[in-house]
């Protein structure tokens, strides 16, 4: 979590990239008995259509919302390890839901 929005754009990106990965990873994992090409799956068109979807719903929809609902919560006298405990639990929270969402739809 940046301090600035070049900061936030980066982190993004990265946590996107690994949840992306992760959850196609698993996909792949599922589905082909064990035999994953790590290569192949960075370089699928659905990776890389999934990881778009995924942080354009991370930038637009669930950050702002999150940044609301904990700044709704909180006040400056809450300690910040509570905020970013909040802020976390909420953007996994929001996150998993749109991206099952979005899956099902896929």
């Amino acid at each position: 979590m940046g301090k600035n929005k070049y900061e936030n754009f980066v982190f993004s990106v990265m946590i996107c990239f690994l949840m992306v990965l992760g959850m196609t990873l698993y996909n792949a994992l599922l589905h082909s008995a064990g035999d994953v090409d790590l290569i192949s799956t960075l370089a699928s068109v659905k990776f890389v259509a999934i990881f778009l979807v995924a942080f354009t719903i991370d930038w637009f929809v669930v950050a702002p919302l999150v940044k609301t609902i904990v700044a709704k919560l909180t006040n400056e006298a809450t300690p910040l390890i509570k905020k970013v405990v909040l802020i976390s639990g909420l953007m996994v929270l929001f996150m998993c839901a749109s991206m099952s969402f979005i899956a099902t739809l896929i």
